[in-house]
């Protein structure tokens, strides 16, 4: 287990606040890009339900589904990331 002059040492080095601060900004940008994602869908069904009842290709399936299952998708590669 590491001592208090340690983790006051590493916490004192300039590497470390710089690392601390870029994974902050990274953490921001995705969760920003989750964000703008989840509201912009809703706020699509909110106003403008037509483009996503557009029927794809003749069938039964609307646009709505395959943005939506991207989304979910887009959630889990950001989630690895």
């Amino acid at each position: 287990m590491a001592d208090s002059q340690t983790l006051a040492r590493v916490a004192e080095d300039p590497r470390y606040r710089e690392l601390v601060r870029r994974r902050g900004r990274f953490a921001a940008a995705l969760t920003a890009i989750m964000l703008a994602t989840y509201f912009g869908f809703i706020l699509l069904i909110a106003f403008n339900r037509e483009f996503l009842a557009r029927p794809i290709g003749g069938g039964v399936t609307t646009l709505g589904i395959p943005l939506g299952i991207g989304i979910i998708l887009l959630r889990i590669v950001l989630t690895a990331i």
